[in-house]
């Protein structure tokens, strides 16, 4: 995410210091457990932005269903 640090949300820079090690050690790596766990982790962030998305737009959200 580039953006400066005063627009980020708290979920962000939690992501931020939390996964920065997986992402540095994974670029590098064949280790299988590594890679899944990065996957994993990719996976969270991006059900995260939907979430938030669909809360502000709930009329434009098809892909989850969310109970309001």
């Amino acid at each position: 995410i580039l953006r400066g640090p005063e627009k980020r949300t708290a979920d962000e820079m939690r992501d931020r210091f939390r996964y920065h090690t997986i992402f540095k050690y994974d670029k590098f790596t064949n280790d299988p457990v590594a890679l899944e766990k990065f996957a994993k982790v990719t996976a969270t962030l991006a059900q995260r932005k939907l979430r938030k998305k669909s809360i502000k737009y709930p009329q434009c959200d098809t892909t989850t269903s969310v109970q309001y």
